[in-house]
C-alpha cells in the first residue's frame, strides 16, 4: 500500500511537470490561428488555381492587404460638414510612409473613383488603402493602427478587408474558445454533482480533463509550429469540446466501478485498482474508436476536418 501511495504522488509529480512544461512551451496561438489557422479548399479547385495564378500578376502590390475605411451615416445622406471631416480624415496619405502605405483611392480623386466610393443614396463613403504586410507589421497593428487613424467626427468609422475579416474571425475564435471552456466546466461539475452529490468528485474530474486540454493544445501547437500539423481556427474548440465530453465520460465509469466495489466491501485501496483495471480496460477500447475516427480524417482533402486531427492527439494524451 505505501508503494501505490509514493506511486500515485510520483505520477501527480509528473503531469503536474508535463503541464508546466505545456504552458511554457506553448506558442503563440493567436499568432498560429492567423498564419496558419486559415481554412482553404483543396489546390485543384478552380477558385484556388485562379487564386494562384493572380498572386503572379501585379508585382508592386505584392507583400500587401487591402484595407478598406469606411465612413457612414446611417440611412442618412452623409452633410456636407460630415463630408469635410471625411476630407480631413484623409491625412491618412501625409503619413503613407510611416503606416507603409503603399496606394490610396479616394472618392475626391475623380469622378469614375466617386461613382464606385460613394453609395446611391449618399450616406456611405469609402476609402481604399493597399497596406504592407510583414512579420513586423502584422495585420493586427495595421487593423488597429489604421482604425486609430481613420476616426472622424460625427461620423460612423469602420474598417474591412480580406485579412482584417481573417483576423477578427481569428480573434473571435479564441474568445470563444475561453467562453466554450468555461461554460463546460460550470456545466460539466452540475451534472457530476447531481450524479455524485458531493463538490470533490466534479472538482477532481474537471482538474484531469482541464490538465488533458492544455497538454493536447501545447502538443497540437507546437506540432502546427514546428511541422506543419493540420490546423485551422476551429480545432481548438474541437480539442476542448471532445475532451470534456470524453474526459468526463471515463471519469463517471472510473468513479463508477470504484463506488460499486467499495459497496461491496473493498477497501479504497483494492477498489481504486480494480476499478482501474475494470474500467480502464473499457476505457481504452472507446477510446481507441475515437482515436481511429479522429485519425481518418488526417486523409481528408478540406483542410476543416483535416484538423480535426489534432483530435486524436487529444485522446492520446487523455489516454
Amino acid at each position: 500500500m505505501r508503494w501505490m501511495n509514493k506511486h500515485y504522488i510520483w505520477n501527480v509529480i509528473g503531469w503536474l511537470v508535463i503541464v508546466l512544461l505545456a504552458v511554457l512551451t506553448i506558442p503563440n496561438m493567436s499568432k498560429l490561428v492567423a498564419d496558419k489557422g486559415q481554412i482553404t479548399v483543396p489546390s485543384n479547385y478552380q477558385s484556388t488555381e485562379a487564386t494562384n495564378m493572380q498572386k503572379k500578376w501585379g508585382r508592386s502590390q505584392r507583400g500587401t492587404t487591402a484595407v478598406v475605411v469606411v465612413f457612414s451615416n446611417g440611412n442618412t445622406a452623409l452633410t456636407s460638414d460630415q463630408n469635410k471631416q471625411i476630407d480631413k480624415t484623409k491625412r491618412i496619405k501625409n503619413h503613407e510612409d510611416q503606416y507603409q502605405i503603399r496606394s490610396m483611392t479616394a472618392a475626391s480623386d475623380s469622378s469614375t473613383a466617386a461613382s464606385q466610393l460613394i453609395s446611391k443614396d449618399k450616406s456611405t463613403q469609402l476609402l481604399q488603402l493597399n497596406v504592407r504586410k510583414s512579420s513586423s507589421h502584422s495585420i493586427t497593428s495595421i487593423r488597429d493602427q489604421i482604425t486609430q487613424l481613420a476616426k472622424t467626427d460625427g461620423v460612423k468609422t469602420y474598417l474591412t478587408g480580406a485579412d482584417v475579416l481573417n483576423q477578427d474571425f481569428s480573434d473571435a475564435t479564441q474568445a470563444g474558445v475561453q467562453k466554450t471552456e468555461i461554460i463546460a466546466a460550470i456545466f460539466i461539475f452540475l451534472v457530476l454533482w447531481l450524479v455524485f452529490r458531493s463538490p470533490v468528485t466534479p472538482l477532481f474530474s474537471l482538474l484531469t480533463v482541464d490538465v488533458s486540454v492544455i497538454t493536447s493544445i501545447s502538443v497540437v501547437a507546437n506540432l502546427v509550429d514546428r511541422f506543419n500539423f493540420p490546423f485551422s481556427n476551429f480545432t481548438q474548440v474541437f480539442i476542448v469540446i471532445v475532451l470534456f465530453g470524453i474526459g468526463t465520460d471515463y471519469n463517471i465509469l472510473l468513479y463508477n466501478e470504484f463506488r460499486e466495489r467499495l459497496a461491496n466491501g473493498q477497501d479504497r485501496y483494492s477498489a481504486t485498482k480494480e476499478a482501474i483495471k475494470i474500467g480502464g480496460r473499457t476505457v481504452l477500447y472507446s477510446g481507441l474508436s475515437v482515436l481511429i475516427g479522429m485519425s481518418v480524417l488526417g486523409f481528408a482533402n478540406f483542410s476543416l476536418y483535416r484538423s480535426a486531427v489534432g483530435i486524436a492527439v487529444g485522446v492520446v494524451v487523455c489516454f
